[in-house]
């Protein structure tokens, strides 16, 4: 039986770039309702896919990044 990895974040616009680059989102706990955990499947990018987002250069179609974001929030 293969392990695969999870890697979870309740930062929204960090989700949205992980769906933009081709991670899968398994589940998204909203039990808190001021909170929402986004949990990815199949994780093995290491962190170097999620620090561009964070604080460096990220280039990125921002209509799309858009759309995660917005439908990620709702």
């Amino acid at each position: 039986m293969e392990i695969k990895e999870i890697y979870g974040t309740s930062d929204l616009y960090i989700a949205a770039w992980l769906l933009l680059k081709g991670s899968q989102l398994q589940n998204m706990d909203r039990s808190d309702v001021r909170r929402s955990e986004f949990m990815f499947s199949d994780w093995r990018h290491e962190p170097d896919i999620v620090r561009p987002s964070i604080c460096g250069p990220a280039t990125v179609n921002t209509a799309d990044y858009v759309y995660c974001v917005n439908i990620q929030s709702k």
